[in-house]
């Protein structure tokens, strides 16, 4: 398979899956996973707030368009880059226990 093709392929499995995640998430075609006591907080806060989580969620779905674009891929990836980073902290610092104390980081403090 050649670069592009691989390119190609990755760039479409990406965007289908930021089109069918929040769809699922948001049709609840999927079960809710059961979550630590500070996460559910926190995503009750979001639902509650009533324009965040559909916030969220068209963001992902109109990124998730862009990057199956083949000329607007990299805003689509622009577009995604600050969802996923949200994401990714707001596991460290709700969802894992020890938060940002890992044994890595615990090292050089």
């Amino acid at each position: 398979m050649t670069s592009k093709r691989l390119a190609t392929v990755a760039r479409v499995l990406l965007g289908l899956v930021f089109i069918a995640g929040p769809l699922a998430t948001a049709f609840h075609l999927v079960p809710e996973p059961v979550l630590p006591p500070r996460a559910g907080a926190f995503m009750r806060a979001l639902a509650e707030s009533g324009y965040m989580l559909p916030l969220l969620w068209s963001s992902e779905i109109g990124a998730g368009i862009l990057v199956l674009s083949p000329v607007l891929t990299l805003l689509g990836l622009v577009l995604l880059a600050p969802i996923l980073l949200q994401q990714s902290l707001t596991k460290r610092s709700f969802i894992l226990p020890e938060g940002f104390n890992t044994k890595r980081s615990a090292r050089f403090s």
